[in-house]
């Protein structure tokens, strides 16, 4: 049940925003009293740091799947694993943006582990790269990926798309997952050997 709650709450506070849903509408929502909320989590602050620790476990075995498949090429994973970053990222956006204004230490703490774990895996995958000999061993391979983790946060912002002038973005692949295919294989190209 512990694990039910909290990938509705996830669900909730993901499209919504944290601030915007309480505890009742998530018991509401899954057909529960809010007792039973209360005895997994004593707050909806300790949900939230429950799903924000959920989600990293989650995100960084899905990274670990995409490393252990044996049979695919360096740039297939690349390709794979930054999709999965960018995507992790872009789907934060209104979570992260509602936690800046109404819970900053939570904000804090989710981009402590964004850190983390984006720049941990990715720079580890771009040193195999480099080692096998694959990438370009300098500053640009260091470059690319801040341009990427630039890129993604700006990815699903519709306001800054709506900003920008029709004939720019007219072209752009309206799904986010197939951007980022896009936008990850211009990166790539160009810090490869």
């Amino acid at each position: 049940m512990k694990q039910k709650i909290a990938n509705k709450a996830k669900e909730m506070f993901l499209r919504f925003g944290y601030s915007k849903i309480t505890l009742a509408e998530i018991s509401a929502e899954m057909g529960i009293s809010k007792k039973t909320i209360y005895n997994h989590f004593e707050s909806k602050d300790a949900l939230l740091y429950y799903i924000i620790d959920q989600s990293r476990v989650q995100f960084e075995n899905e990274i670990h799947e995409i490393e252990a498949s044996s049979n695919q090429a360096f740039r297939e994973m690349v390709m794979q694993i930054l999709s999965l970053l960018g995507i992790w990222v872009s789907d934060l956006r209104t979570f992260t943006q509602d936690l800046a204004k109404n819970h900053p230490e939570a904000k804090k703490y989710l981009n402590d582990i964004r850190k983390d774990v984006i720049i941990k895996h990715a720079m580890r995958i771009m040193e195999k790269g480099k080692k096998q000999g694959l990438l370009d061993n300098d500053a640009r391979s260091a470059l690319a990926l801040f341009i990427f983790l630039a890129t993604a946060e700006k990815v699903s912002d519709t306001d800054y798309h709506k900003d920008l002038p029709a004939e720019l973005t007219a072209g752009f692949p309206a799904n986010p997952a197939d951007l980022f295919q896009n936008i990850i294989e211009i990166i790539y190209q160009g810090i490869k050997k």
